[in-house]
């Protein structure tokens, strides 16, 4: 019999490659606990993953070809709006069942997000901080030049303004951007009592880092990165999941204790594996019938979508860190 075969891109190398990589492990150890358990309807499932290279146009390429000539089964979304701002517009043509992983789907309502921002991410990703300040605080945003902190940036500004905040300052870096003195000296001039960072993990510490060497000390720096900085969620299920992925790798250059992105892509394929248990079928129209009325069970928690096909509501987690006393990244669990 012939196995049930899942088609995708990640961005396996390129910008987003490091998160593309600890995906791809999260989803082979899917693949492999799944067929341990006897597969999908009686038939082992197969991963067919191919590499976008953090390219969107190549993205919408790959999935012409999973689609027309691989003839895969299922197509699930690949990592960030970035690589599958191309691919959404096509599985809404085509009608396909769709789960995207870390990119916004626009309210196509045959595709369904894992993003836990609800409909309003632009909201939901900063409201908690600035609603945390104190009043008529001033506020710079820092911000790297990517299609993923724009709705972090947007919602900052929204925010700030909604709490009657000042935004004093506003700069958006360079990928390439390696050393953030120039700007860390720019912010000592200006004094801004809040550091407002949207970016990656690496870029984050690397801005804080230049803050503190030049001896500027806002009152309050908070950070919205791409991924959580070795943040443990506990739900049933995600010990076993980190165990095994842990034990396969020693670390991931932008996800180095692995809470984010192997979560967040095994749940992923944790949705797709309900559905096609629920409804006994690969057919697309069914599919997403059941998941827009389901709850799933997945090591990330319930997990519910609106009818837009967005999480139904968002699960956005504060976290204050202080007192680092060392880099032992185990600080991160206390």
């Amino acid at each position: 019999m012939t196995s049930i075969k899942i088609g995708y891109s990640l961005s396996l190398t390129g910008a987003f490659g490091a998160f593309g990589q600890s995906a791809f492990l999260a989803h082979k150890l899917w693949e492999e606990n799944v067929n341990r358990k006897g597969g999908l309807l009686g038939r082992r499932v197969e991963l067919v993953c191919m590499d976008d290279k953090s390219n969107a146009h190549k993205a919408a390429d790959l999935y012409k070809q999973l689609l027309d000539v691989e003839k895969v089964d299922v197509v699930i979304g690949g990592y960030g709006s970035a690589s599958t701002s191309t691919v959404v517009p096509m599985m809404a043509e085509r009608q396909k069942f769709f789960v995207s992983l870390m990119s916004k789907i626009n309210g196509v309502t045959n595709c369904f997000s894992m993003i836990p921002t609800e409909a309003k991410p632009n909201t939901i990703l900063t409201e908690s901080f600035f609603k945390s300040l104190s009043k008529n605080s001033s506020v710079a945003i820092i911000a790297a030049d990517s299609e993923c902190t724009k709705n972090s940036v947007a919602g900052a500004r929204e925010n700030i303004t909604k709490n009657s905040h000042r935004l004093i300052f506003e700069y958006n870096y360079s990928l390439k951007t390696s050393d953030f003195t120039a700007l860390a000296e720019e912010l000592k001039i200006l004094k801004p009592q809040v550091v407002y960072i949207a970016a990656y993990a690496s870029d984050s510490l690397g801005v804080i880092r230049a803050i503190n060497a030049v001896g500027f000390h806002p009152k309050k720096i908070g950070v919205s990165v791409v991924q959580h900085l070795g943040l443990k969620n506990m739900y049933c299920g995600i010990d076993e999941l980190m165990e095994q992925y842990l034990s396969r790798t020693s670390s991931i250059e932008e996800d180095t204790l692995g809470y984010c992105m192997a979560p967040q892509a095994y749940a992923q394929l944790q949705v797709v594996e309900e559905a096609i248990k629920a409804t006994n079928s690969l057919n697309d129209v069914k599919l997403i019938g059941h998941t827009r009325e389901a709850i799933f069970k997945t090591v990330l928690g319930d997990i519910k979508f609106d009818k837009n096909g967005e999480c139904a509501a968002p699960e956005m987690l504060q976290v204050q860190y202080h007192k680092i006393m060392t880099h032992d990244k185990e600080q991160a669990f206390l």
